[in-house]
């Protein structure tokens, strides 16, 4: 199998970004995997990782996978439940990289808006409150309303541009 592409999440995002990236991969040449119903197995070339933040962290399953491999390229596919920020995206990146393996060809992380659960609330609340914003109850039903049609076409061209640059595709 060349390409495997994993994902884990609970919101529902990350399920509609592995299916963007297998409609971009050769019939029979990829692999899906629902890391809550299997583990993957090693020996694909290239390996995505889509995933939700959980509290602004990669799920550790995922991260201790990425941490078994060695020479697999490897791109990062995120859904973010708070406002995209590149204070995110580099806190992101630099939890990831102590994963990474020493031989892999890392091509890097996109980060897109996705759809937030109910338990999300308090820490998008936080999140906005450390960057100057204080949300009452209402604004933040608003944005929980406004999340649950993303990732939406945006989100996903913009991963699949992000990929198809990454691998000439």
């Amino acid at each position: 199998m060349k390409y495997q592409v994993i994902y884990q999440g609970k919101a529902g995002s990350t399920v509609k970004i592995a299916n963007i990236i297998a409609r971009l991969l050769p019939e029979f040449e990829y692999e899906l995997v629902d890391l809550e119903m299997r583990s993957p197995h090693t020996g694909a070339e290239v390996v995505f990782f889509c995933f939700e933040t959980s509290g602004g962290m990669c799920p550790i399953s995922m991260l201790e996978f990425m941490e078994g491999l060695e020479k697999e390229t490897i791109l990062l596919l995120g859904a973010s439940c708070v406002e995209n920020d590149p204070q995110e995206l580099a806190k992101l990146e630099c939890q990831i990289a102590a994963f990474l393996p020493y031989g892999c060809n890392y091509l890097g992380l996109h980060l897109c808006k996705g759809r937030m659960r109910q338990a999300d609330l308090p820490y998008v609340k936080a999140q906005a409150k450390k960057r100057g914003k204080d949300y009452d109850d209402h604004q933040l039903q608003e944005l929980y309303d406004e999340s649950q049609s993303h990732p939406d076409l945006e989100d996903l061209g913009g991963i699949l541009q992000f990929v198809k640059s990454k691998l000439q595709i």
